[in-house]
């Protein structure tokens, strides 16, 4: 199920990080499945806040204004 590829991931990006290019662009943003997501400039913070906010849950980061996907999963120790 996760990594989203191709659509999925197209269709993650047009509905959810397209909408923020204009006051976000260039940032990073972490988005789940169901739409909800945290915009931060620093990939390391945006981790940890997406981890504390969104849940040990699995999201996929953008870079607003390009396509660019990153895939973090966190699994509980």
């Amino acid at each position: 199920m996760y990594p989203p590829k191709g659509a999925e991931a197209d269709t993650l990006y047009e509905r959810f990080v397209k909408p923020l290019e204009p006051t976000h662009w260039g940032k990073m943003v972490a988005v789940r499945r169901d739409g909800r997501y945290i915009v931060g400039e620093d990939e390391e913070a945006l981790v940890r806040a997406a981890l504390e906010n969104l849940g040990s849950g699995e999201f996929v980061l953008f870079r607003v204004g390009t396509k660019v996907v990153d895939l973090w999963r966190h699994t509980r120790s």
